[in-house]
């Protein structure tokens, strides 16, 4: 049956309550703060509008939580909720958009965590699809940017890019993707 794809919806944390700003912030005070029934009840609530709108498909985004604990709450919703309701949800796992609170001015250090155990984690409990690697500095450097497309191309990942990254940086991409 014919549909409409929504390729980008953060269904967990803001989308649901209706709270917007500039830097994300209340995205990160919500998925912390909200306990996840409230937030599947609010998700799905979004689910049904979407399908009576002729949605069929959603790329769904784990969400800024900014801390593992809040990226795998949301990540888990998104698994619950596409068990339950007719909507394909393909979710993909941000956490590599930005540098969380704790991580400041260890950029290295965190890749090292992602790599090492959250892209793992993610992958093991089957909950995301895709992961989301933001191109653009001053997030990461290309060195830390390309440790994070090898390790989520090694365990299977598919990959969504967003920003610019610039004609070097496609040309690194496209030599390491065919090895």
């Amino acid at each position: 049956m014919p549909g409409f794809v929504d390729c980008h919806m953060r269904l967990v944390g803001a989308a649901g309550r209706g709270i917007a700003d500039s830097d994300g912030s209340a995205q990160v005070r919500n998925i912390r703060q909200t306990p996840g029934w409230l937030l599947a009840t609010d998700a799905a609530a979004t689910l049904r509008r979407c399908l009576r709108y002729g949605t069929t498909t959603i790329d769904v985004k784990s969400c800024l939580g900014l801390d593992d604990a809040s990226d795998l709450k949301a990540l888990k919703l998104l698994t619950g909720l596409g068990k339950d309701q007719p909507i394909e949800l393909i979710s993909t796992y941000c956490g590599t958009m930005a540098i969380p609170p704790g991580y400041e001015g260890r950029a290295d250090d965190y890749v090292a965590h992602l790599i090492s155990h959250v892209l793992p984690m993610v992958r093991e409990k089957k909950l995301a699809d895709s992961v989301a690697v933001n191109r653009d500095l001053p997030i990461f450097d290309e060195r830390q940017s390309t440790a994070i497309i090898a390790a989520a191309v090694a365990l299977g990942f598919s990959l969504k890019f967003c920003g610019e990254g610039g004609p070097r940086w496609h040309w690194r991409l496209s030599s390491m993707l065919r090895r």
